[in-house]
Formats: structure tokens, C-alpha cells, sequence
């Protein structure tokens, strides 16, 4: 089995795109091709789409090199999670030992980027990119295999406690979490620029501008309310005041909301 394999993600209908997005020209080739083609010569040994159905799959391998398909196995979650999460009970399952995550609709996603994530993982069992004012990419991933079944497992009782599940809850659940600097992945924020409309392909405008040069590894609380001895709202709470002191806004809304729908609720009833 592969040390390391790429994942593309690739579930998405398009619509506000108004049409597949994978296969949209960018700079005179496919979004698929060069998504694929940064993740080879990142070093991967394996690189598979992520998709619906065997003729998306078709239309994808005939414009990239890929080694194969993987289709939305409602794993965990709906939308953009089910395919993160069959991505990486994939990888759990045939024995990849490190993998790497990545939205399918960031065509000039770079070699770089995908080695950095891949390289996090030496400090961190998940790793994933952060931008300026604490946000991150929570599609784009580096996953140590090791331990993935058990946040698995906490992934799913968080999704039944709260009716969802979310990408960057795996982050939250993971023993440690790496966040690595978009700065030291790339000069230029474009980089990460996705290409939800046509019109994302002319201005190429990424969302958010790129993080400080450096890496933020963190341990969450969060897996021993949902797992232990603790009360979750009281892990909840401990959580935002972590995320606060280190700058991590979008952890912070994510464990707020999850406050609000679970513990306020609770007091109500």
C-alpha cells in the first residue's frame, strides 16, 4: 500500500459554477488535471477523486492521471464532509500511512502546498492550512492514518449529538492539530482561490489573505466531552477561551454555534 496518497475532492453539482467545475479550463488546461498533476510531483504515490458516480469518474480519469475513484459513501455527514470523510476512512482502510486532502475546485493549488501539509504531519496527526485572522482550509487536509479510526468514532457521536457532522470537526477531535502559515505554503494568496463561479476564474480572488509564517500545533478539548468523564458544555466553553488565546476565529465561531445549539437548548428544555 501507498505511504502517501493524495485525495481530490470532487462531489460538488456545480450550480453556482453552471456546470462541473473540475473540468472548467483554467490557464489553457482542466481544473482536474492540474490539481492532479501538483499532487504528483508533490511526491504522491497514489492520487484518487472523490466524486458521485462511475461517469463523473470516466470524464475525470480522461483528463488526468488518477489512480482511481472513490464515490460519497455517506461515511459521515452530507455535502463537502461526506466526501472529506470517505477520503479518509479510505485511506484508513487500505493502510495509506499519511494523506493529503484537497478541495477540487482550487486549481492553482500548488506542489508546495500539498508537501507542507504532507511534512505538518510529522509534528501533528492532522494538519491543515491557516490564514490570516484565524481562518483555515477546512477542506484541505494532511491525515496521519494511525489514529483516523478512533476520530472516526468521535466524529460520528459528535454528528449524532449535535445532527451533523463538519469538516474541521476532525480537527477538533484529533489528539494534536498542525496549522501551518498559508506564508510558508505560498507567495501569493491566489494560490488558494477557489473557482465556485466562472467569473472566480477570471479575478481569481481568494477569500482570505495569507496566515503569518509559521505553525500553530494545538490539542482540543473537545474529545474528552464527547468521549469522557467531562460535560461537553463545559468543554464547549473551554474550548472557545483556548481558540480565543491563540487566534483561531474560525474554531472559535465553530465551538460557539456548538454551544449555542447544544447547551442552550439543554437549559431551555
Amino acid at each position: 500500500m501507498p505511504d502517501f496518497a493524495v485525495y481530490i475532492l470532487a462531489g460538488g453539482m456545480g450550480r453556482r459554477f453552471g456546470g462541473d467545475k473540475l473540468l472548467a479550463l483554467v490557464d489553457g488546461n482542466t481544473a482536474i488535471s492540474r490539481i492532479a498533476s501538483s499532487a504528483w510531483e508533490s511526491g504522491a504515490e497514489s492520487v484518487y477523486v472523490v466524486t458521485k458516480n462511475e461517469k463523473r469518474c470516466k470524464l475525470y480519469s480522461s483528463e488526468a492521471r488518477l489512480t482511481g475513484c472513490l464515490y460519497d459513501s455517506g461515511v459521515v455527514g452530507e455535502g463537502p464532509a461526506d466526501g472529506f470523510y470517505t477520503a479518509i476512512h479510505h485511506a484508513t482502510s487500505i493502510g495509506v500511512k499519511r494523506a493529503v486532502i484537497l478541495p477540487g475546485d482550487t486549481p492553482w493549488i500548488t506542489p508546495g502546498v500539498v508537501e507542507g501539509l504532507y511534512s505538518g504531519l510529522a509534528l501533528a496527526p492532522a494538519t491543515t492550512v491557516l490564514h490570516e485572522s484565524g481562518f483555515i482550509e477546512s477542506l484541505m487536509a494532511g491525515v496521519e492514518t494511525s489514529n483516523a479510526h478512533d476520530v472516526l468514532r468521535l466524529v460520528k457521536k459528535l454528528s449524532v449529538i449535535r445532527g451533523y457532522a463538519r469538516p474541521c470537526d476532525y480537527y477538533r477531535l484529533s489528539p494534536r492539530t498542525a496549522l501551518v502559515g498559508s506564508s510558508l505554503l505560498a507567495y501569493t494568496a491566489m494560490v488558494f482561490a477557489d473557482i465556485n463561479t466562472r467569473e472566480n476564474v477570471r479575478i481569481r480572488e481568494p477569500k482570505n489573505r495569507l496566515g503569518e509564517r509559521g505553525i500553530t500545533v494545538f490539542s482540543s478539548p473537545l474529545r474528552h466531552g464527547v468521549d469522557g468523564p467531562e460535560d461537553l458544555c463545559e468543554v464547549l466553553r473551554r474550548e472557545e477561551r483556548l481558540y480565543t488565546s491563540l487566534g483561531l476565529l474560525h474554531f472559535k465561531l465553530k465551538a460557539s454555534k456548538d454551544y449555542y445549539m447544544i447547551c442552550s437548548k439543554n437549559k431551555k428544555e
